[in-house]
Order: C-alpha cells, then structure tokens, then sequence
C-alpha cells in the first residue's frame, strides 16, 4: 500500500497517512488502528499521542482505545512513564493513565530520558525537576539541557559544564561547549579546539582538533587541518585524517567521504570503511546515510536511493526519492509523492 505520508516503525506498529487521516499499520501492513486521526505520533511505552478533529491531542493504546482523553494543544512521547504536554503555552507532564503529575506553568520541557528532566520559566532559563515536580536546581541555564550517558551539559554565562541526574554540577562549567557523552566520553571545546574528558571531568585528550564526533564502537571521528581520521579512547590514533567527512561508526562500519587523489573512488563519493581503515565493498556512493539493523540507505547518480547489506549487496535498487533508516527490520521509501515500507527480515 501507498501512504501520503508515515513514520518509522516503533514498537511494531507504524504511523501512516491514508486519504487525508492518520492510522497505524502492523508489521504485516494490516491496519491495527484504522486512519481518523488528524495528526499521529509513534507509539513509545505503549501509548501514542493522536490528534482528534478540534486540534486537540490525547493518547491511545496498540489496540486504538483511548487512554487520555484529546484535552491538549500538544502532546509528545511517553519517556520513564512520563509525557509533556501543553495547554496554551504552559508546558507540563502527564503520567499513563493521564493524571497530570507536574503541573502544566513551564514555558518549554524535555523529556524525561533520566529520573530527572529540565524545564523552562518565562526568563528563558532552565532548571531541573524531578519525577513529582519538585525542583531540585535554580533557574540559572542558558541553553536546554538532555541527559546522555547519565550526565548533561548545561551551560551558564556563556560556560558549559556537566550535571548528574541529581541536577548537581559534576563537572564545573569550564569549557567554551561541549558534546554529549557516549561511551564514558564527550569532547569539549577549549578556545577554537576539541578535545575529550571523561565523566568526572578529567581530560584525556588535550583540545587539538578543529572538531570531534562522539565515541561509538571505541572509536570518534576528529577533524585536524581540514581532513577527518578517527582516535581511539586514549587518543591514539587509530585511522589518520584523510577524509573529507566521517561519521560515527554503528556496527563496525562507518561512512566516509573520499577526497581528491584517492585511489578508491572519485572525490566527493561516499565509501564505507571497517575499524582497521579498510574500505569496504567495490562500489562508491553520491550519497550514503548510517547502518542501521544491518542495512545502510544509499544513492547513486542523481541523487537516486537503495539499501544495501553488510556485505554491499543490493537489497533495494537506487530508484528511490529517499530510502529511510530501517526500523523493526522494515524499511520506508518515498517515491516523493507517497510512502512504502518493505519488510526485510
């Protein structure tokens, strides 16, 4: 089937757009909730936020019974039994059953992703509640802080520095910014450099770089003198600067972008590489996006899109507008008019 417009699979269920409504199919296509709703997100712990034919959003369960019933003016995604929404520009939470646990007076919210999550007063300044609304920290921050690996950046008067999920300040606000932590490390920025420290804030990389990826499978991308090679957790370098681009490896593979005079494939072309350095697979790419469940979205000649496997085999032939990152084993295609999904597993 062909939908005018949809969302990823989540939790086995995927939202789709069918003649103007909003429903949600199953892994095998069959509608598991039928389309009338006017606005949908995906399902997360559960529950998903829908919205009815007055604007309004409230939730339903897998089945498409109503749990919380379409009272707000927006709503978003269950996150640690917890989901913002809003009511006239007042910003609050709502647990499962839709009792409002932390009344709707922010100016903005995050999710809560740790027992502890920020919200925003009317100065624009963030602060931390925790789970019943209580506010543990003052209203000081400037930018909006998410947690990731247990801590989160914050930053005042210009100053970045991380908090625990206490909201105390674990690392002191110190570095001109910063990136979130992955794999017990985040680069930080010192002057014009990026460097690392790990969560109790000691550096275990002194700030060299004109820019730094964050750690996944060991390893993180890092610029030095306009090309991109990746370091290892002691800073040693593992793969030296020679690519144009490079992103963050999932699975063992990464994606590159080869520069001039290379011997594997034109300048500008996307390849993809091992930990070791070594470029995998023949082929060459115009466009190419991360692996994901094993298969990785690319694009050949003008600007065409397919899937490929681990081993650089094609699964889905480059004759899509766009080919989207594969979730629950399904892959979503657009022919730029309407959606498709294709089961692979």
């Amino acid at each position: 089937d062909a939908y005018t417009n949809a969302r990823d699979f989540s939790e086995g269920l995927a939202a789709v757009k069918k003649d103007g409504l909003w429903g949600y199919i199953d892994t095998d296509g069959k509608y598991a909730v039928e389309p009338k709703y006017y606005g949908a997100w995906s399902f997360s712990e559960g529950l998903a936020a829908v919205q009815d034919k007055n604007g309004k959003w409230g939730f339903i369960d897998k089945s498409g019974n109503e749990v919380v019933a379409a009272a707000y003016d927006g709503a978003w995604y269950f996150s640690k039994g917890l989901a913002v929404v809003v009511s006239g520009n007042r910003y609050g939470y709502i647990n499962t059953s839709g009792e409002v646990v932390v009344e709707l007076k922010y100016s903005d919210a995050a999710n809560f992703t740790a027992d502890v999550a920020a919200v925003q007063k009317d100065d624009k300044k963030w602060g931390f509640i925790d789970k019943t609304g209580k506010e543990l920290t003052d209203f000081i921050y400037t930018e909006k802080p998410e947690f990731s690996d247990g801590l989160a950046e914050v930053f005042e008067q210009y100053k970045s520095g991380f908090v625990n999920e206490k909201g105390e300040v674990v690392i002191s606000l110190q570095f001109e910014d910063a990136n979130r932590f992955s794999e017990g490390f985040a680069a930080y920025k010192r002057g014009t450099d990026w460097g690392y420290i790990d969560k109790t804030g000691k550096i275990i990389v002194e700030a060299k770089y004109a820019t730094a990826g964050e750690f996944s499978d060991g390893l993180a991308a890092v610029e030095k003198g306009g090309l991109f090679g990746y370091i290892g957790t002691s800073g040693d370098v593992v793969i030296s600067p020679t690519y144009l681009t490079a992103y963050e490896f999932t699975d063992g593979i990464a994606r590159v972008q080869l520069p001039s005079g290379t011997t594997g494939g034109e300048a500008g072309a996307f390849a993809f590489i091992s930990k070791d350095g070594k470029k995998l697979f023949d082929k060459t790419y115009a466009a190419a996006k991360d692996f994901s469940e094993g298969y990785a979205p690319v694009a050949e000649a003008e600007n065409k899109w397919g899937l490929i496997d681990k081993d650089g085999n094609s699964v889905i032939p480059c004759e899509w507008d766009e080919t989207y990152a594969v979730s629950d084993g399904i892959v979503r295609l657009s022919d730029g008019g309407n959606y498709r999904f294709v089961k692979l597993k």
